[in-house]
């Protein structure tokens, strides 16, 4: 995958810097972000990770069948958030629609609702095993994560491109509350609000760019 430093800057105190590459085994993003705050979330209710904030934000087409002017989410379309939780890493793994197989029933999916709408999500799922490196800086922090490939569905060819976009959940120092999201190339409406559930936890397709694998 070809990101070579995706960088979205706020304030003079807060932004980051993404980048991502593959193996023959894992997908590794590796992140800078200028924050005041370090990389910690204290939300204990795994689905609403979204909610505490100071989490790196991907978003994944990992269906190359997918239509690609689709403005929902399809099967294969994930959303990864990338935190500290308890000072351990933890991602958690959105994935809003999944196929059903022939024979098999269906998963209760998860709904958030509001006085706005609702929000569906076939499967969420937390992954405390991911390999995260970590390292404070005078204006913020790097961290490096690696997700196995297998894990996450996807298997990048070389020479395609992939729908995709990266952003970052700015939180508060305990990160209970997230104050700001920010995205490569996300600017709609869902993608700033910050104190609604469905919207926050809404992914749009047609909203995302495009990414060289190489």
């Amino acid at each position: 995958m070809n990101i070579r430093g995706i960088t979205v800057a706020l304030d003079a105190h807060r932004g980051f810097t993404t980048k991502a590459a593959y193996d023959s085994d894992n997908l590794i993003i590796n992140c800078k972000v200028e924050s005041p705050f370090e990389l910690t979330n204290s939300i204990q209710e795994t689905q609403m990770l979204f909610k505490g904030g100071n989490a790196i934000d991907l978003q994944l087409a990992t269906d190359p069948k997918a239509d690609p002017k689709r403005d929902k989410p399809a099967p294969g379309d994930i959303r990864v958030l990338i935190t500290r939780r308890d000072g351990k890493p933890v991602a958690v793994v959105y994935r809003h629609k999944v196929a059903v197989r022939p024979g098999t029933v269906a998963a209760q999916p998860t709904v958030f609702t509001s006085p706005t709408g609702k929000e569906s999500i076939d499967q969420i799922e937390a992954w405390d095993d991911i390999a995260l490196a970590y390292e404070k800086t005078e204006t913020g922090f790097t961290a490096i994560a690696t997700l196995p490939l297998a894990k996450l569905g996807w298997k990048p060819v070389p020479g395609t491109t992939v729908k995709m976009d990266a952003g970052y959940l700015f939180g508060n120092q305990t990160g209970n509350a997230t104050s700001v999201r920010a995205y490569w190339t996300n600017h709609s409406f869902s993608s700033g609000v910050t104190a609604d559930v469905p919207n926050e936890s809404r992914i749009e397709p047609n909203q995302w760019g495009l990414a060289t694998v190489e």
